[in-house]
């Protein structure tokens, strides 16, 4: 073969070569293609049940700019279906298999982290910037990303946190702490929340404890203390909000001043359903909690879900929820009545142990659900703990009249308070070894149940008997 010929043999396959390597990575590159992408959306920040979406207007206002943006820097049209959820049928979704969308966007750090092998680990395009503008990644030692690894798998869109809800007709003055919730001025005023029915108030238990562990400058004090201001905030609570949506209606109606809630509620009931009226405040002090966004392992849209986890928490993105919940950015202004949590003035809970708050958040919101909560009830029963209130009152009216009548009193208080020294801080350790991660925990919790019911049923005859004595004075 002569030479020219074969030289240009040689070149017609390395050409044809280069147009297939180049033909593979056109393919293989992780940009979106031009074209029609798809994305499916599990919004999950409903409660089970309910059927009110919390912020439906921020999401359709989001995914209309996600559409918009997407289509000018990819070049390509977006399909976006979005399906309403609680956590509790999103995780019930995942356990199925593969993944019935791409993005799982808002729910509990808890239910994520249970879920986490679903997660898929990526680097969004805003990490950096988010990295530069928030020192350390947290915000008030709330996480903005997963920080358990090189590579987050979750990342929060907006923060939570617990707070009131208030009427300022009725309550100008409202608590602005903890302890103040205690005052009995406010007995069957205040609707207390429900852990077991809202995923989002899970975090109230541990935002008390850090709350005076902090005021208190002791964890051991801290903890104690802790239970007690719970114990009472939950005594002299009007009901328990197991449908907070509906149950904040009962303010708007005069028949509580208010609420205690997550303000994932508070900003809906006054921006979304139109209860201008009402008025939020965060007490002091508060605990954020992330609320995450996940692209799914499996999904079938990847890079799609990842452009829109960038939107999300780009300034674009950040600037549309700012008007709705607390941003994770803090170069974008908020709108009233949503506070700022990078503002000088937001009430955090200063420095405290962070590790020891991430590990205890489930065994405290469980303890709390066991000794306050689940005996709750309003029945007149001996072993509840609105019974155990109403009587120990009653014999701290009469508890002066005798040294008899005081004994008895004093040992129907330390009945009602008996939660507080139950379980002692110190005991936290052994037990979340024993349960290996307070994974383990069933024979707890009954045993919380019982010891609770047991108490508050000794508070009631104790107060019979320090009333009785007082009146053979």
């Amino acid at each position: 073969m002569r030479e020219p010929v074969r030289a240009a043999i040689i070149a017609v396959v390395l050409l044809s070569l280069a147009v297939a390597v180049g033909l593979v990575t056109y393919m293989e590159r992780p940009q979106p293609k031009q074209g029609l992408a798809h994305l499916r959306i599990a919004y999950a920040m409903a409660l089970p049940g309910s059927p009110t979406v919390p912020h439906e207007s921020m999401v359709h206002e989001v995914v209309s700019a996600f559409r918009a943006w997407y289509k000018e820097r990819y070049g390509a049209d977006v399909v976006v279906s979005i399906s309403y959820e609680d956590t509790a049928s999103v995780l019930k979704r995942l356990s199925g298999g593969r993944p019935p969308f791409d993005i799982w966007w808002g729910g509990t750090l808890e239910a994520f982290q249970a879920k986490r092998e679903f997660l898929l680990p990526f680097n969004s395009s805003a990490k950096e910037e988010l990295l530069s503008l928030v020192p350390n990644a947290t915000c008030h030692n709330c996480p903005i990303m997963d920080l358990n690894g090189t590579t987050p798998t979750w990342y929060a869109w907006c923060f939570y946190a617990p707070c009131l809800l208030y009427d300022p007709e009725v309550l100008p003055n409202p608590p602005r702490s903890w302890p103040e919730l205690t005052n009995t001025r406010l007995e069957n005023k205040v609707i207390a929340p429900d852990p077991k029915s809202d995923p989002f108030s899970h975090g109230v238990a541990i935002a008390i404890y850090a709350s005076e562990a902090w005021r208190l400058g002791n964890e051991n004090l801290g903890w104690a203390s802790a239970w007690n201001t719970s114990t009472l905030i939950w005594a002299l609570s009007a009901s328990l909000a197991s449908e907070p949506y509906l149950d904040a209606l009962q303010l708007v109606a005069g028949k509580a001043w208010a609420m205690l809630c997550p303000d994932v509620v508070a900003y809906h009931m006054i921006l979304e359903a139109g209860y201008t009226g009402l008025r939020v405040a965060y007490l002091n002090g508060t605990l954020l909690f992330p609320c995450p966004v996940a692209v799914l392992r499996g999904s079938e849209n990847e890079e799609a879900a990842k452009a829109f986890v960038d939107f999300l928490l780009f300034k674009e993105g950040q600037a549309i929820v700012a008007k709705h919940l607390m941003p994770v950015r803090p170069d974008v202004p908020t709108r009233e009545p949503v506070a700022n949590p990078y503002s000088p003035d937001f009430p955090a809970v200063g420095a405290f142990n962070r590790t020891f708050l991430e590990l205890a958040a489930g065994f405290v919101n469980d303890y709390l659900v066991c000794w306050l909560v689940k005996v709750y009830d309003g029945s007149g029963r001996s072993d509840t703990l609105k019974t155990a209130w109403w009587w120990v009152k009653k014999a701290n009216a009469t508890a002066g009249a005798n040294e008899e009548a005081k004994r008895y009193y004093k040992m129907a208080l330390s009945n009602l308070t008996l939660m507080a020294k139950h379980v002692k801080r110190g005991d936290f350790d052994k037990i979340y070894r024993e349960t290996n991660g307070w994974s383990k925990k069933e024979d707890y919790l009954s045993a919380w149940a019982n010891a609770a019911r047991e108490a508050y049923a000794n508070a009631v005859e104790n107060a019979k008997k320090s009333v009785e004595a007082a009146s053979g004075s």
